[in-house]
């Protein structure tokens, strides 16, 4: 599925990135972020 908004608010932070090893080249990390290889546990 495929989604967007159209008016994002602007205080959601992400707490944690899945599936990091399949991150895009030009996709840069986000350093305050808990970064996980596959899903969480």
């Amino acid at each position: 599925m495929l989604g967007s908004l159209d008016d994002a608010p602007t205080a959601i932070i992400p707490d944690y990135e899945l599936w990091v090893g399949r991150r895009e080249v030009w996709m840069h990390p986000l350093p305050w972020a808990e970064q996980f290889e596959h899903d969480r546990n």
